[in-house]
């Protein structure tokens, strides 16, 4: 139920982002800067706020006496909605209880309800019309924010004249198929009790109605619905990008393991060989792999961290104290983020969550509370509201109307602590998490936008995702991990040849392993976009053309896995049916954002501790979404125009 609805709301939320911020308290002393998380009874106090606040701000838009204030009372009802979203979102991984889940799910149901009705409302269809018609009058960061809001609004049917009925049917359908496909995944996998083809007939239904919904509002497809204002920005370059991916990766593949002929072997019979030319090739692996997490207790890998962005982006992490409403775990730490080793300038507020217990949901995270934006006091005041936040924040900086935002996140792990050190001891697929959700946190805390829909991390997924996996090269770099890597015990530096061994087995079957990705973006496409489907030839220029889905399924697979495919599984279909209900049509972002992650990277390969690279990849950040994805790298990069040139350096 959360993620259905949490699917429409997010259509919904007029293109704007993350947020959650009643009782927040800053003034001018960090300590009275708190979050009540550990009160689950929050919860019902904002459900009320919201359900006050957001129809007084929908009647202010008819009211609204230029476009500039309209923007602002946008902006500001997005960011109420975001608050009240994003806070149940964190309560639910949080508090995985079923009371908890209830509640939530109450909360949702009554927000849904109010959004539909927003949906359909003559008053929003104006607000769209009167936004694009003044827009031209003011300055280009507004201007760019009116064009998300239009982007995301056509995008999603919002204040449309026509087939509002249509659409919302469709919607509501599909939220309901949406969260039912997810269950018996989760069934399917853990308990046995859902058939494999109980959810290709579910994953069919869901494809049909996500295509209904695209063409309702103008689009010849979902995946092209999906695509628009990406880096990737259309199908045929998605598809051109994914070919080039698997041409330059089956190269890598057989120089890898040259002679083998992979096509003799099934699935299992593939990942078996895998395991066993892995294991050939760097013996006593395991052993080693087990004493490279001695070198990684959890405390070291965040110092290195600290190191690196202090480092890199001139900032200061400061650990304080949780008060008793803020802690709602054990382990669970608070730390301000300063501009720089004066600490006068707050850029916002993280909390840790990263030991594995039973009442968390999830894996590894990132969640925004609440992003950097300006709050527009004087809308409050002019509707006889309570702003979100009782006291000042940075009052009077940009204009003494408006207070701002701080940032606030929670990054979220699932770590075992080892009984011996007394504190986890990590894998490397554990350190690149770490620093990959890290990332997500501090792209946010760098933004210093006005509007909330153009701050952080508020963009496609094929940009947002090349910063966190840019910091995955990091932790993998050796001389970022010889900077903190000392054994829990003694205080002995890695050794050499242990990291090297440990992180060449890392990335020795790479090639195979992105070879799998091309497949999983590639099938996510070709299910979002309309027969006819044209599979290419493998080895040759042309493709083959079919009006039939498991045909066209067939060929994919035959084009792009390197093992046989004759009777492939639906389990080999996705990377993961959560995929395919949460990110439809943008799995290919993964693998795009990786690459895009490789054009900055060589910046940082001989030097990762590059301090003028570190200040301009900060001020990308702080530009947030104030630009085109497109335009946001060239503020990093100028003359910056493709990633297809940066595939060779994949694997």
């Amino acid at each position: 139920k959360y993620r259905e609805i949490m699917h429409r709301c997010g259509a919904v939320r007029l293109g704007l982002t993350r947020l959650s911020r009643s009782h927040l308290r800053y003034i001018h002393t960090p300590t009275e800067y708190t979050l009540p998380l550990a009160q689950p009874a929050v919860l019902e106090h904002r459900r009320q706020r919201a359900l006050k606040v957001l129809p007084a701000l929908r009647q202010a838009c008819h009211t609204a006496t230029d476009t500039r204030e309209l923007l602002q009372i946008c902006d500001t009802m997005s960011n109420e909605l975001c608050l009240m979203l994003d806070f149940c979102d964190t309560m639910r991984h949080i508090y995985a209880d079923e009371n908890m889940r209830n509640a939530v799910v109450g909360v949702f149901a009554d927000l849904n309800g109010l959004m539909q009705e927003f949906n359909v409302d003559p008053v929003i269809r104006e607000t769209c019309q009167r936004l694009a018609e003044g827009k031209h009058r003011l300055d280009p960061d507004e201007q760019f924010s009116i064009t998300q809001f239009e982007n995301e609004m056509a995008r999603n049917g919002i204040g449309a004249n026509s087939s509002e009925q249509q659409l919302t049917q469709v919607s509501s359908t599909l939220q309901a198929l949406d969260s039912a496909t997810y269950d018996f995944e989760l069934s399917w996998r853990h308990e046995g009790t859902t058939k494999p083809n109980t959810l290709m007939k579910h994953i069919a239904q869901i494809v049909g109605l996500r295509h209904q919904c695209a063409v309702i509002t103008g689009h010849e497809s979902f995946a092209a619905s999906q695509l628009q204002n990406t880096l990737c920005n259309n199908l045929d370059d998605a598809w051109q990008f994914l070919e080039a991916v698997n041409i330059h990766c089956t190269q890598r593949a057989q120089e890898t393991l040259p002679a083998v002929d992979f096509k003799k072997y099934t699935k299992g019979e593939y990942s078996s060989l895998l395991s066993r030319q892995l294991n050939t090739r760097y013996p006593g692996l395991t052993e080693d792999k087990a004493r490279l997490q001695n070198y990684m207790p959890l405390s070291a890998a965040w110092a290195g961290m600290e190191n690196l962005y202090e480092t890199l982006f001139g900032v200061k992490f400061v650990k304080v104290d949780l008060l008793p409403h803020e802690k709602w775990a054990k382990n669970v730490t608070k730390h301000y983020v300063y501009s720089n080793n004066k600490c006068d300038q707050l850029l916002g507020t993280l909390y840790t969550d990263l030991y594995s217990r039973q009442s968390k949901m999830g894996g590894s995270g990132h969640m925004t509370l609440q992003v950097g934006c300006d709050i527009y006091t004087n809308i409050y005041e002019k509707l006889g509201l309570t702003p979100p936040s009782a006291s000042t924040q940075e009052r009077g900086g940009r204009n003494k109307y408006h207070d701002r935002q701080i940032p606030v996140m929670i990054l979220t792990l699932q770590l075992h602590p080892d009984g011996s050190a007394g504190e986890p001891l990590l894998s490397i697929p554990e350190l690149t998490a770490f620093f990959h959700e890290s990332a997500h946190a501090m792209h946010t805390v760098m933004g210093r936008q006005r509007y909330q829909n153009l701050a952080g991390t508020r963009g496609p997924l094929d940009f947002v995702e090349s910063v966190s996996q840019l910091f995955e090269h990091f932790a993998l770099n050796s001389q970022v991990v010889y900077s903190f890597a000392r054994h829990w015990k003694t205080g002995e530096a890695v050794p050499h040849d242990l990291w090297q061994k440990c992180r060449s087995a890392h990335t020795f079957l790479l090639p195979f392993q992105e070879l799998e990705q091309c497949f999983y973006a590639a099938m996510d496409l070709l299910l979002h976009s309309p027969a006819p489907y044209n599979i290419p030839v493998p080895g040759t220029d042309s493709v083959v053309t079919t009006h039939d889905l498991p045909e066209a399924v067939q060929k994919l697979a035959e084009h792009f896995l390197p093992f046989n495919t004759k009777k492939i599984a639906v389990d080999q279909l996705f990377a993961s049916v959560e995929h395919f209900c949460q990110y439809p049509a943008q799995y290919y972002s993964y693998l795009y954002s990786n690459c895009l992650s490789e054009v900055v990277w060589q910046d940082f390969k001989t030097n990762p501790f590059h301090k003028r690279h570190g200040m301009k990849l900060r001020a990308m950040l702080e530009s947030g979404m104030s630009k085109s994805p497109l335009q946001t790298i060239q503020v990093y990069k100028p003359g910056f125009t493709s990633v297809l040139s940066h595939v060779k350096h994949l694997c």
